[in-house]
């Protein structure tokens, strides 16, 4: 949604998560808990990724780029910084 509130302090937590390299994990930098902790306590409902996200559907590396023969990204992360 194109200017809703929680979701522009959400692109600018990423964002700042990124250039600030606050850490090696790609999930920590840009996951759930960054959702998880701009929304806690406003009036925003968002529901738990686990209730809205088959379960296995983006861990399972056969399915991060089934189309494009990239590496899963914990892989990718492995080999080299995936964020610069």
């Amino acid at each position: 949604m194109p200017n809703h509130p929680e979701m522009t302090l959400i692109a600018s937590k990423i964002k700042g998560n990124i250039e600030q390299k606050t850490s090696d994990s790609v999930f920590e930098l840009t996951g759930p808990t960054v959702v998880d902790s701009i929304v806690k306590g406003s009036a925003c409902a968002v529901a738990a990724s686990n209730v809205v996200c088959k379960q296995g559907l983006f861990v399972q590396k056969k399915y991060q780029y089934p189309n494009e023969g990239r590496k899963h990204w914990t892989v990718e992360q492995a080999v080299g910084n995936i964020v610069d």
